[in-house]
């Protein structure tokens, strides 16, 4: 863009009667240019790359088939109160802890309670395991019983067990384990429930109840209720991921 600007008079000597002129001075000044425009070829080349980008690292479909939807539901873990038809529901006259976790089981998995909770204890993240040793070694130096005193006393006694838990009562529909120890009483429930009618999906409910005897039980189950509560949620859906026992193993 150029200026035009009068800078000053003269008289023009080499024009006839020295009619008087001006000195033009033209000054560049420069102007702002806008960025160039993309070119749409480009623009929709770049486009499908990032789209192609984008399915590389999020590689699941984005619409959810039935059968993805029904295994979806059948691992969800749901908390609950304690079913009223559970044996531990009034176990105790109080307790220091109290809770439930329920999960589906699918069309023609075992309804066998005592199966289906050896096949829980059976198949648990190695990630347990783990923090069942550290608990031995906290628990051993108060005195309290570990998982391996329990295993060795239930072979010299030859009761009934189910992994490192005592068996207090069986029936079609549910098993009792538990134990007692100084601190504090604790009872487990595996209960099969549902199908009130034809075609109505069936649920396994894991149920404890804990009663404490003096403070060491009481601190003992505030620092382990946590822990707890992620061992049984962790169980219920690796036995799912794995695949409950079917209805002929029973």
């Amino acid at each position: 863009m150029r200026i035009f600007i009068p800078v000053s008079r003269f008289v023009r000597s080499d024009h006839p009667g020295g009619r008087e002129g001006r000195l033009r001075v033209w000054i560049q000044r420069p102007c702002r240019r806008d960025p160039p425009a993309q070119e749409p070829e480009k623009t929709s080349v770049l486009k499908s790359r990032s789209k192609v980008r984008l399915m590389k690292q999020r590689p699941h479909r984005l619409v959810e088939t039935d059968a993805e939807r029904t295994r979806r539901s059948r691992m969800r873990v749901r908390r609950l109160p304690l079913p009223p038809e559970s044996a531990i529901a009034k176990a105790y006259a109080s307790v220091n802890l109290a809770d439930a976790y329920s999960i589906e089981l699918p069309t023609g998995a075992s309804t066998n309670p005592e199966l289906l909770a050896r096949f829980i204890f059976a198949h648990q993240a190695p990630w347990i395991g783990r923090l069942m040793t550290a608990r031995d070694a906290l628990v051993a130096s108060f005195g309290l019983k570990t998982a391996k005193h329990l295993a060795s006393a239930g072979e010299e006694s030859g009761a009934g067990r189910l992994g490192i838990f005592r068996i207090y009562s069986t029936s079609s529909t549910e098993v009792v384990l538990g134990e007692d120890d100084k601190h504090l009483d604790f009872r487990l429930s595996v209960l099969c429930s549902g199908r009130s009618s034809p075609g109505a999906p069936r649920h396994l409910t894991l149920s404890t109840v804990v009663h404490c005897h003096n403070r060491l039980g009481r601190l003992y189950i505030f620092l382990i209720a946590p822990f707890h509560r992620l061992v049984v949620q962790s169980s219920l859906r690796s036995a799912a991921r794995i695949g409950w026992p079917s209805t002929t193993e029973a």
